[in-house]
């Protein structure tokens, strides 16, 4: 390989772990390179590279820490046989350009991080719901075990925060700058209105129901792909699959607006729902309780007033471990 060859290589290489070119064009570079010295060199970096991603190798160590760590690898490496590398050089040639990329592409991780942290409030629940007023006075309800990233304040074109979780969001109307959501693999975009999202980190899909107003619904990886949801619609986003339905579960924002009705369902069932709506953690003592049939409707009670009405129903008694409820046959 001659010296311009040699450089188109590396510039390949750069290019290839910036993210500067397409698929394809990564594509036919790896192709490339299986024919320049069998991927040997993309490999070694790639090897290197991973520890960025897995760990953000230079934001959690120092500096000077990676590079002692990288030049230990290369030292105890040199007195091994060196990799075969075809015109391209030696295992220490390799690594000192991996410990580069990982330095330089490691730092901007790592001001990024910082930096917009510094811009960023983070508002996270456990077991508990809550209700937060954004910079732009539009309000977001958290249901428990969610979590919401949002800006001091919004500058730009738009507005932008990212869920975790589940959130209703009231959006304070601004046609100039467009809310969106980032939602695991989903864009939500909207100019001003009230929806429900759900997009926890162990599901696979985005559900997005509207409640006033008009909502696109998008594949963050794919803007096109994308449908519009009105009042009373029903979307969900399946990794890349979008679909409108309708919702025909009664209780689905149980949990905002505290309103429960059911039709004879079973009280497993039901205590999912009840869990889901007031953030609480209620078990049955037993499986034959669970084929229980509960049809009664609750209208903004409490907790406990709702446990005493059930426990009375079906001849029960409630007891409590630490922030578990225990519903049990009551004992003579």
């Amino acid at each position: 390989m001659n010296n311009q060859e040699s450089t188109k290589y590396w510039e390949g290489i750069t290019k290839y772990f910036s993210n500067e070119i397409t698929e394809g064009e990564k594509s036919m570079f790896e192709k490339w390179a299986m024919e320049v010295d069998e991927q040997a060199l993309l490999n070694e970096i790639k090897k290197d590279m991973s520890e960025l991603d897995e760990a953000k190798y230079v934001f959690n160590k120092s500096t000077d820490q990676a590079w002692a760590d990288l030049s230990a690898r290369i030292n105890e490496d040199e007195i091994k046989e060196p990799v075969k590398v075809k015109h391209i050089g030696s295992r220490k040639m390799i690594y000192q350009i991996a410990a580069a990329l990982i330095i330089v592409f490691g730092l901007s991780w790592g001001i990024m991080q910082v930096t917009t942290n510094m811009k960023h409030e983070t508002l996270k629940t456990e077991f508990a719901q809550t209700e937060i007023i954004l910079p732009d006075g539009s309000i977001v309800s958290l249901n428990a075990n969610s979590k919401l990233i949002y800006p001091k304040s919004f500058s730009g074109k738009t507005r932008n925060v990212e869920l975790i979780g589940e959130g209703f969001f009231d959006i304070t109307p601004n046609p100039d700058k467009p809310f969106i959501i980032t939602a695991n693999n989903a864009e939500i975009k909207v100019l001003g209105t009230k929806f429900n999202v759900i997009a926890h980190k162990d599901m696979s899909k985005v559900e997005v129901l509207v409640e006033t107003g008009l909502v696109s619904l998008s594949s963050k990886s794919d803007a096109n792909n994308s449908i519009l949801l009105e009042k009373g619609e029903f979307g969900i986003l399946n990794e890349v699959n979008l679909q409108e339905t309708t919702l025909t579960d009664p209780n689905y924002l149980s949990w905002k607006t505290k309103v429960m009705e059911f039709r004879n369902e079973d009280l497993r069932s039901v205590l999912d729902i009840i869990n889901h709506t007031y953030g609480s953690n209620i078990i049955l003592d037993s499986e034959p309780l669970e084929s229980l049939e509960l049809t009664s409707k609750y209208d903004n009670i409490s907790l406990d007033t709702l446990l005493q009405s059930i426990c009375i129903a079906f001849n029960l008694e409630k007891s409590e471990i630490e922030n578990q409820i225990i519903l049990a046959i009551k004992e003579n």
